[in-house]
């Protein structure tokens, strides 16, 4: 969700110091002392209570606080704490504080995920820009490449079929005698003047 600045410096920040409130003193809430804008108007007492737990507010005694951060937010906890005293003159007048910040530390994690149906895209939109091609292109390239495959093969395939053919029929003729085949014409020619001569009427019925 994306706030705009002038949004999160009104409203949000308010929203904020209210989640806040209702973390740290508890008394406070029960008491009915919450003057923002879903809450009564702060009693004295209420009042009394927001001041009594103010050390609460402030350094939100390590609670475990769901709330969303301010826009612009800061919070320093005490490390190490260490004193010094001096007791002669002309220094026993005198206080130092020594304050050592660390700076945050903010870590961002970046997740490149990319799929197959990312890379078929891709080269679909090279093949699409350098080419002109596109997935219907490749489609008929593997269609027309198997075609001519198969055709291939089932020629190949009836060639055989016939040329074993012709080699049985030419050494069956070869297996036949001379005299065989002669004797087969004989025949054929006898038989065909056979019918001739009785399809033809004989003149010695008349």
């Amino acid at each position: 969700m994306r706030i705009s600045g002038r949004s999160c410096m009104s409203f949000y920040t308010r929203q904020t110091k209210i989640c806040c409130v209702r973390c740290g003193p508890v008394d406070a809430y029960l008491n009915g002392s919450l003057p923002f804008l879903d809450g009564p108007p702060c009693t004295p007492k209420g009042m009394w209570c927001l001041a009594k737990n103010a050390h609460i507010l402030l350094k939100n005694d390590e609670r475990k606080c769901s709330c969303v951060p301010q826009c612009m937010d800061s919070s320093y906890k005490e490390m190490t704490i260490e004193e010094q005293v001096w007791k002669n003159p002309p220094f026993n007048q005198h206080g130092s504080i020594k304050y050592s910040v660390q700076a945050p530390q903010t870590r961002y994690t970046r997740e490149i995920v990319f799929h197959f149906q990312d890379l078929v895209v891709s080269f679909g939109g090279a093949a699409g820009l350098f080419l002109g091609a596109s997935f219907i292109s490749f489609v008929e390239i593997l269609y027309f490449v198997a075609a001519r495959l198969f055709s291939h093969i089932s020629g190949a395939e009836d060639n055989k079929t016939k040329t074993t053919a012709t080699t049985v029929t030419q050494v069956k003729q070869a297996g036949v005698s001379h005299e065989t085949l002669r004797i087969q014409y004989l025949t054929a020619v006898l038989m065909e003047d056979q019918k001739k001569y009785d399809s033809t009427p004989s003149q010695y019925y008349h």
